[in-house]
């Protein structure tokens, strides 16, 4: 194991407890930071929402989910990914980030308690000749699953001006 705890057979992959999630693998999450109310999860191990798990990045990090025991849930309107790239095993909801009822569902239904967002429209050229679509996508979709998740997880929502020593 190098620095930072990447195991230098692997790169880029973190071993031992260093891992960013290890703590929750192992213990769960903290109490209050699982699911509506502040009760636990059945399972000790953090359940994820990844959004836009049906594209190619998406679906590489469903996979590394599922390939270390981490559950996971893929939520995707498949307006650019694939059901069939979603891996075998994962659970998948189809619906956009957009839609307050399936970012919700899908929370609900399978306890989610933690969320990876890659869910968005990304084509530059598109973006200009279709504005709204992407502001609808990647503004509001956003706005709209930060609120399921706020109802939901309301210590989970971590941003860069939150953590310690950052300046405002």
């Amino acid at each position: 194991v190098g620095e930072a705890g990447v195991d230098a057979g692997a790169p880029g992959r973190l071993v031992g407890n260093r891992h960013p999630w290890a703590r929750y693998q192992r213990r769960g999450p903290p109490p209050g930071q699982c699911g509506p109310g502040g009760g636990r999860l059945p399972s000790a191990a953090v359940t994820w929402l990844l959004t836009g798990g049906a594209g190619y990045i998406g679906s590489h990090i469903a996979l590394a989910f599922r390939d270390a025991g981490t559950p996971v849930v893929v939520l995707d309107d498949l307006s650019t990914g694939y059901r069939e790239y979603v891996p075998e095993g994962v659970p998948f909801v189809e619906g956009s980030v957009a839609d307050p009822a399936a970012g919700a569902h899908a929370m609900d239904e399978h306890g989610v308690a933690g969320v990876v967002h890659l869910a968005g429209l990304k084509y530059a050229g598109v973006s200009v000749e279709q504005p709204l679509a992407f502001y609808r996508q990647n503004v509001t979709g956003m706005q709209v699953l930060l609120e399921a998740v706020a109802e939901r997880v309301p210590d989970a929502i971590v941003s860069e001006s939150s953590r310690p020593g950052s300046r405002r």
